[in-house]
């Protein structure tokens, strides 16, 4: 945790000169499964370090969910569109669920109580050509609701 926590906060050049055999244990699995861990509790500059390092950008936890899943459930607009810029899948299923990024997006919108920015992450998605659940949408949240519909993802 220290290491990846000191190389996220390092600037561009200590990440440039960093040595082989400190990427290599940045991509430990002990330090990959780090990824969606640090999603969920909205570390993104760790996220990038992590990334940056070259761990897997779909690298699962425990529930087999992805950085990308604990992105789209809490509202974290910045780090969803991080990690769809970088390739993360729309359309990996978590292991307990059996649910996409989406689904988590839609679920959360109604659970997590958190207070994340889902419009915006809903422009990510929508920008990314995700796939909606009939049953996520629409939402009831209005702010939400109107980038869904001007993307024509709401019926």
């Amino acid at each position: 945790d220290a290491l990846v926590a000191a190389w996220g906060d390092a600037d561009e050049n200590v990440r440039r000169a960093t040595s082989d055999a400190v990427r290599e244990k940045m991509r430990s699995p002990e330090n990959a499964k780090l990824l969606p861990d640090l999603a969920q509790n909205h570390a993104t500059d760790s996220v990038r370090a992590l990334l940056d390092a070259g761990v897997p950008i779909d690298t699962r936890g425990d529930m087999g969910e992805t950085a990308l899943h604990w992105a789209c459930w809490k509202g974290y607009a910045d780090l969803a569109k991080l990690l769809v810029e970088r390739g993360a899948s729309l359309t990996v299923e978590d292991a307990q669920y059996h649910g996409t990024p989406p689904g988590w997006f839609g679920h959360g919108i109604r659970n997590n109580g958190e207070g994340g920015d889902y419009a915006d992450v809903a422009r990510v998605l929508v920008a990314a050509h995700a796939k909606f659940l009939d049953t996520d949408i629409p939402t009831g949240k209005e702010d939400v609701d109107a980038v869904l519909r001007g993307a024509s993802a709401i019926k």
